[in-house]
């Protein structure tokens, strides 16, 4: 029994006994230049178009491994792998109020096909409780599947992972934004009944918006935005809102986060 590369099959050449290899049912992803066949039909992995070669595209899982695809993926990647910048904002309109996630932003739904996936829109706020007065969710426009959110920072983990549309992370807020929490910040804070059972606070914004998009550290001292929750900095003091992240390894000694 032999394992043959998938760039062999329907090459052409009959390289199994009984030409399988060469028979019209193998799985193709992609479009274009980037057609290629596959093990699976389920999945299609989004790819990297180079500007010349064959085969005229590398898979992202497999850039930056060393081997030289595209003819300009080594000074690419060396130019990456010395970078230290992550986005932890995602585009917003509507005073802040409405988040564009992925590739679910304007001008970007036509590489939808890469993924076969759709976007959707979601009505978010945390907790999901009812808040006496306050009608103030922000809609989120994201894609309908999981991701893969080890490579998402800030608001972009935040509101994918809190949707459940992350593969294996699970959402970091956890600690009810109440009425005392953060005591020295927010002077302008207001406060309501959430479920008629305890009082929590949020903050007036443009044109008498509310919002309590807040993260509040274990410390129960400090509060910080969306943007700053698993950034790989430890924004709290206490490390809180880095710890239930699945982004960044921590190593022991020196605590410093890996990418």
């Amino acid at each position: 029994e032999l394992t043959l590369p998938l760039t062999w099959i329907r090459d052409g050449i009959e390289d199994c006994v009984n030409g399988i290899d060469e028979l019209e049912i193998w799985p193709t992803c992609g479009k274009g230049k980037s057609r290629r066949l596959v093990t699976s039909n389920k999945t299609c992995e989004n790819v990297l178009l180079c500007p010349s070669g064959d085969p005229g595209y590398v898979e992202l899982n497999d850039l930056c491994d060393g081997l030289e695809t595209c003819g300009n993926e080594k000074q690419m990647c060396s130019l990456s792998q010395h970078s230290s910048t992550i986005f932890t904002s995602v585009s917003s309109k509507g005073n802040g109020f409405v988040k564009q996630l992925s590739f679910c932003m304007k001008g970007l739904r036509s590489i939808n096909f890469l993924k076969k996936d759709n976007c959707t829109q979601e009505r978010f706020i945390f907790p999901d409780h009812h808040f006496f007065g306050v009608d103030t969710k922000t809609e989120l426009h994201l894609p309908e599947s999981t991701q893969n959110c080890e490579h998402m920072f800030g608001e972009q983990y935040v509101f994918t992972s809190c949707t459940e549309k992350c593969k294996n992370s699970a959402c970091p807020l956890k600690n009810l934004p109440k009425y005392d929490a953060c005591p020295n910040q927010y002077p302008n804070r207001i406060g309501t009944l959430a479920n008629n059972k305890y009082l929590v606070f949020f903050t007036k914004s443009r044109e008498n918006l509310f919002t309590n998009s807040y993260f509040v550290c274990d410390n129960n001292v400090t509060c910080i935005n969306y943007s700053e929750v698993c950034d790989l900095i430890d924004n709290c003091g206490d490390r809180s809102d880095e710890l239930a992240c699945t982004n960044g390894f921590t190593c022991d000694s020196a605590l410093i986060p890996l990418l």
